[in-house]
């Protein structure tokens, strides 16, 4: 068969689907991955076949009616436990799903990232399969043009999904999902439908436990996360003398937005006082301007968490999925900072729960709250108890390479082209 995948142009939509890609080629498929060329070259480092999508200096602009999307969100009545929801949709996926996606504004040379070249390069290479990014909604456009079956790639909680069904079941008077679809699937031919925004099914890398209700099959996953790679340096495989602490807040953070001052300070403050040793993986442009490091703090650009997780009694993060289910892996306990609303709330909740870590506000809580919230994870014995059964639940689901059987199956069966 021939596999393709589709992802939105940065490293943290290209790691979640490295794995299940090395599967497909272990067991003899031909896979390869659509995207623009700011992830390309990553992409062939971790040996995946990839073609570039449009100009390599064109990344449309996002094209997000945000007052009309908040009059829809008003229709769906939410409760306080689903509004963080409905605000990560809100505030971080509608307005990426606007940029690639066409409008009465979009220019020729647009088009050509946003739909043609992926569609004519499906039409080529036919694959039998397509794997896409949830919030990459050409791809599916695509995959029915070119006859083949379609699914999702869940990154994180299926929030898309769970949206939509509301919109659908609320009988909203605009539904901005199927919406940002629209113009794609006009353009081709392609009726909106269910199948069209939802896949013929959905792989599902998060805990079972935090799927959300949405009448849609779901295949689950094994997280196998990868997050890059690098030498191993001898202080990452020697034991620490001191509890480690990782601090983290993520590379796509750093890239495309700009990390609170006060929020890195109070953290590096809060952690700067305990008995532990500290990796904080923060680059220039986020110490510039912050007081001095505390001597327990080591900073890196730059480590692969598959390296230093293991070596954490904690880890501190901003609440992605990334760390989050790299920290489930490896059975670490977390510290989510939960300062802004959206997905960090979602994780923070999760892990509270289960008794594997807690939410901390760096901003609302004092230095002094922050230091012994940390300190309580670190020191009490329960929360690594809780972080080891998370793991143990995690790796109840199959891995990467034991589900591409199933994948066969049911490519086999939804795909037009036989």
């Amino acid at each position: 068969m021939r596999i393709l995948f589709t992802i939105l142009p940065a490293s943290a939509h290209l790691y979640p689907v490295v794995s299940l890609a090395w599967a497909f080629q272990a067991a003899g498929h031909q896979v390869c991955l659509a995207a623009h060329s700011d992830v390309v070259e990553e992409a062939t480092t971790v040996g995946l076949p990839a073609v570039v999508l449009g100009a390599d200096d064109l990344i449309p602009e996002q094209r997000f009616d945000a007052e009309k999307a908040r009059r829809s969100g008003e229709e769906l009545n939410l409760s306080a436990d689903e509004r963080h929801l409905w605000d990560t949709v809100y505030d971080m996926m509608l307005p990426e799903l606007s940029r690639f996606r066409p409008d009465e504004n979009t220019t020729p040379e647009e088009y050509r990232l946003l739909v043609d070249d992926l569609v004519d390069f499906a039409k080529e290479w036919r694959p039998d399969l397509v794997l896409w990014d949830p919030t990459w909604v050409s791809s599916p456009v695509a995959a029915r043009v070119a006859g083949a079956a379609h699914a999702r790639l869940l990154w994180g909680p299926d929030m898309m999904g769970w949206a939509r069904q509301r919109f659908v079941a609320a009988g909203a008077s605009e539904n901005p999902i199927d919406e940002l679809v629209r113009p794609l699937a006009e353009r081709h031919g392609v009726e909106v439908d269910d199948e069209l925004v939802l896949g013929h099914w959905t792989i599902d890398q998060m805990p079972g436990r935090m799927r959300l209700p949405v009448d849609t099959l779901y295949v689950p996953m094994r997280p196998a996360p990868y997050n890059g790679a690098a030498p191993f340096d001898e202080w990452l495989y020697r034991q620490p003398e001191r509890p480690r602490v990782c601090l983290t807040l993520g590379v796509t953070n750093r890239t495309y937005y700009k990390d609170s001052e006060e929020r890195i300070a109070r953290l590096l403050s809060a952690l700067g006082d305990l008995d532990i040793e500290v990796v904080a993986t923060l680059d220039e442009s986020q110490l510039t301007g912050l007081p001095p490091i505390p001597d327990n703090v080591r900073t890196m650009a730059y480590v692969p968490l598959n390296q230093l997780l293991p070596t954490c009694s904690a880890v501190v993060h901003h609440g992605n999925t990334g760390t989050f289910t790299a920290a489930l892996v490896h059975g670490v306990p977390q510290v989510i900072a939960v300062d802004e609303a959206g997905l960090a709330v979602t994780t923070a909740e999760f892990v509270a729960a289960r008794g594997a870590g807690i939410g901390v506000d760096p901003i609302a809580s004092s230095v002094e709250e922050i230091r012994k919230q940390v300190h309580e994870v670190v020191q009490d014995p329960s929360y690594a108890a809780g972080a080891r059964a998370l793991h143990d639940e995690v790796l109840n689901a199959p891995a990467p390479t034991d589900l591409v059987p199933m994948l066969e199956r049911l490519t086999e069966r939804h795909r037009a082209r036989r």
